[in-house]
């Protein structure tokens, strides 16, 4: 199998810095890369120009060592490091190279400062920290030799899904169609609570069975607005029993008309600054009134 080859982008930052990106070239050596760096390369009567161009294109990876030097060199175009970037980003734009082909390495300062612009999208490895330069050459070494940590699993086949109507989705006995689960949950809920209508478990959930039998087609919201009007003390003022009828009264007599109109001609009639008429003649007058819009 042929070992994969790379070749080693950086700037001349510092005699420390080179011999720091020479380490990393030598490790990679010793772990089956084949890797240029101009250090070992470059001779008196070389073609700079044409070793940079074949050592970047026909290499299976380019390593950038990223710094904040690194990246003012290649925004301005400056150098070999300004001249690299034309090619890079050459492959990079006609879609010519992998996209693994192009690795970012953070050396120095923030990647804001050390990320040239047009390597700032892409996923760096972090090699500022020399206690963990180990572990992230083995990250390193991972995609260049393709032996990813993780890999996925084989796809299985479907699974036996068998539907489950007739096991999970009844209430005493008798089926609930799926669509209408939620609101059989909303109206148990609502039916249990005692800021609703206060049931007991085995009430709510009677309740809750009448809805999806007879109403399951209505808006619960309107249900419950006509209920907590007619049971409060500033509404109409029923007992729950008295609530609940009315409640279904108006789903199935009165679901398309406006409650509000009804509401605020009850109220109205009611009120001592108003008709100052009882709580059934307030109800007679409503009725009337809601006919009529």
């Amino acid at each position: 199998m042929t070992s994969p080859t790379c070749f080693i982008s950086y700037s001349w930052d510092s005699d420390e810095h080179k011999a720091w990106v020479r380490h990393l070239a030598i490790e990679l050596q010793r772990n089956g890369v084949k890797t240029n760096l101009d250090q070992w390369d470059i001779h008196p009567g070389i073609d700079f120009i044409q070793y940079m161009e074949t050592s970047i294109r026909e290499a299976d990876f380019v390593l950038l060592v990223c710094t904040p030097d690194f990246t003012r060199k290649a925004n301005i175009g400056r150098g070999g490091v300004g001249y690299e970037k034309g090619i890079v980003t050459g492959e990079i734009f006609e879609g010519s190279a992998s996209p693994e082909k192009f690795v970012p390495l953070l050396r120095k300062g923030m990647p804001k400062d050390s990320l040239p612009s047009y390597l700032k999208s892409r996923l760096y490895i972090d090699l500022r920290d020399d206690y963990k330069f180990d572990l992230c050459i083995e990250s390193l070494l991972r995609h260049i030799h393709q032996e990813p940590e993780y890999i996925r699993p084989p796809l299985g086949k479907k699974p036996d899904l068998p539907h489950r109507e007739d096991s999970q989705n009844k209430i005493n006995g008798k089926p609930i169609k799926m669509p209408n689960l939620a609101t059989f949950e909303q109206a148990y809920q609502f039916a249990y609570s005692y800021s609703g209508m206060n049931k007991d478990r085995q009430g709510a959930e009677a309740f809750a069975q009448l809805w999806l039998e007879k109403f399951f087609n209505k808006d619960f919201e309107l249900f419950k607005q006509a209920y907590q009007f007619a049971y409060s003390y500033s509404g109409m003022n029923k007992d729950r029993q008295g609530a609940e009828a009315f409640a279904q009264l108006w789903l199935e007599k009165f679901f398309n008309k406006d409650f509000e109109v009804f509401k605020q001609a009850y109220q109205f009639a009611y009120s001592y600054n108003g008709m100052n008429k009882d709580r059934q003649g307030a109800e007679a007058f409503a009725f009337e009134q809601l006919s009529k819009s």
